[in-house]
């Protein structure tokens, strides 16, 4: 059975992230013979990947935001150029969804899938009724955002951030209260982890039967037989990278005591901070109570910079307070290179050491402990032998071609499951 496919969210691009991500769905879902009709919208100067682009079952609808008040607002006051870029968002959607109704009048579409979002601008209810079933697959949910920024104001005070914050509780709260709503006319929610689900389900007053899991691709997806073999050369020391947002919910400041606490036990490990801060937030401060002894910011990197720094190191971090998936756990993970992160990060779950070794959010000691057993794991075992280890259990958890199974699968029974029930399967939330 092909379908038609309504595919709803940001302007896909080639590369890695959430946008890279887009793109696979778009590839994955029309390789398996689906007409997919695209309403994305993004930057004014944007180009379809050539990837897309060559696609003959894959349509377009395109509207750019407005950015005409950003540019203006971003010299003056990063607060208020994050509000303008939200609210700019709203007409272009808007827009894209009332196409997506009269294209559905005339061909109907047999499902509307929402990527990287938990509503649908624009849209009345009675308008959601009359429409496919609706699956949202959602990168994160504006409640758990909310309870990061809430959980973090001390820390948002110490960096001199408190103004963004405030700002952050309010919009998230909103969103939150929005997202709520719209799920009531869900058909189906896709979750990258079981624990963001049960957040999703929590949170948002989901059916928790109605959400499946569903892991998300990585596309720099290599066998072990083409993955490098870090550089220690016999080095006593081991090498422990963070590759991620300097913000929010990240766990930065854990990072930070982390390279004193290991000093103490001369556990021989050194540190390496990579990334950059959220257009909202930017926790680069805490960064200067760095150890400078063992740890060290390095900046932002480019992609192939990303492939390279991981290709150095030993083991990688991911200390997030609340994470529905990592993408940067499971680009170490494919490379061989285990991965200390705490429990709320989605990409690791069900793996065991020396592949994943997990700690209980929040928690100093803990980390301590493991960055230490991880250090002693990696000291034992020759480094290729270690890496071919991890990528065999990781398996083809991150593959494209089995999240695009994955995902196929889930967008034909939410299908089958309307088709068979008729009008009084759509949801009355």
């Amino acid at each position: 059975m092909t379908m038609r496919i309504a595919w709803f969210g940001p302007g896909p691009e080639a590369g890695g992230g959430s946008l890279g991500v887009a793109t696979v769905t778009i590839q994955q879902l029309a390789s398996r013979g689906h007409e997919v009709t695209v309403f994305a919208a993004g930057p004014r100067e944007y180009t379809v990947p050539t990837s897309l682009a060559e696609i003959g079952n894959v349509t377009w609808n395109y509207v750019p935001v407005a950015d005409r008040l950003s540019r203006l607002l971003q010299p003056r006051s990063r607060a208020l150029d994050f509000l303008a870029r939200q609210a700019m968002k709203m007409p272009a959607q808007r827009r894209l969804f009332r196409s997506m109704l009269a294209m559905h009048a005339k061909q109907p579409f047999d499902v509307i899938y929402a990527f990287s979002q938990l509503e649908l601008p624009g849209a009345r209810r009675d308008e959601l009724l009359k429409m496919p079933p609706i699956v949202f697959h959602p990168g994160v949910h504006a409640a758990g955002e909310l309870r990061s920024v809430a959980r973090e104001l001390k820390l948002v005070r110490s960096v001199r951030m408190a103004g963004f914050a405030a700002l952050g509780l309010i919009v998230f709260a909103l969103r939150a209260r929005w997202q709520r709503r719209s799920l009531r006319t869900a058909s189906a929610v896709i979750a990258m982890s079981e624990r963001f689900a049960d957040l999703i389900a929590q949170d948002c007053g989901v059916d928790r039967s109605i959400i499946q899991v569903v892991s998300h691709p990585i596309t720099d997806h290599r066998p072990a037989s083409s993955v490098k073999v870090g550089s220690r050369d016999g080095s006593p020391t081991v090498l422990g990278v963070y590759i991620g947002r300097i913000a929010v919910r990240k766990g930065v400041e854990l990072i930070t005591e982390l390279s004193h606490r290991i000093a103490t036990v001369d556990s021989g490990v050194s540190l390496q901070v990579a990334g950059s801060p959220s257009p909202w937030s930017d926790y680069r401060r805490l960064l200067t109570y760095l150890n400078p002894v063992n740890a060290a910011f390095v900046g932002p990197l480019r992609h192939d910079d990303v492939s390279a720094k991981y290709d150095e190191a030993d083991f990688a971090l991911v200390t997030s307070s609340y994470e529905p998936f990592g993408l940067s756990a499971g680009e170490a993970l494919l490379r061989g290179i285990p991965v200390v992160a705490t429990s709320e990060v989605g990409a690791v779950e069900g793996l065991s050491r020396p592949a994943a070794f997990i700690i209980p959010p929040a928690d100093a000691a803990a980390l301590q402990e493991a960055v230490v057993a991880v250090a002693e794991t990696v000291r034992q075992a020759p480094a290729d032998e270690l890496r071919k280890t991890v990528i065999d259990m990781v398996g083809d958890r991150f593959s494209p071609a089995a999240f695009g199974e994955r995902l196929d699968s889930a967008l034909r029974s939410v299908v089958a499951s309307r088709a068979a029930s008729g009008p009084e399967a759509i949801p009355q939330r």
